[in-house]
């Protein structure tokens, strides 16, 4: 477990794909989470295996933001609020 003083809150966000029920076909998404975690590598670690559980790949690039917390820093590092934004990549503005 890792020490309480030796964490810090970031708010990772990547572009992401998942398999869509029609087969062959992927969606595009943006995910994001919030993270009390011991440096960026670690929170983007964290986004990706949470994003796997949840049928997503992460492609990045992701960007990683040092950020105030939302939720109260616990005993050991963890991940909260994990967004999910479908987008069609070739929708016109």
């Amino acid at each position: 477990m890792g020490d309480e003083a030796s964490l810090s809150h970031f708010t990772v966000v990547s572009e992401a794909w998942r398999q869509k029920p029609e087969a062959g076909q992927m969606q595009s998404a943006i995910v994001s989470l919030k993270v009390w975690e011991t440096g960026s590598e670690a929170a983007l670690r964290t986004l990706i295996a949470v994003a796997r559980s949840e049928g997503l790949d992460v492609v990045g690039p992701a960007e990683t933001y040092a950020t105030d917390p939302l939720e109260p820093q616990q005993s050991g590092p963890f991940a909260y609020d994990f967004q999910v934004t479908d987008f069609d990549p070739d929708a016109e503005d």
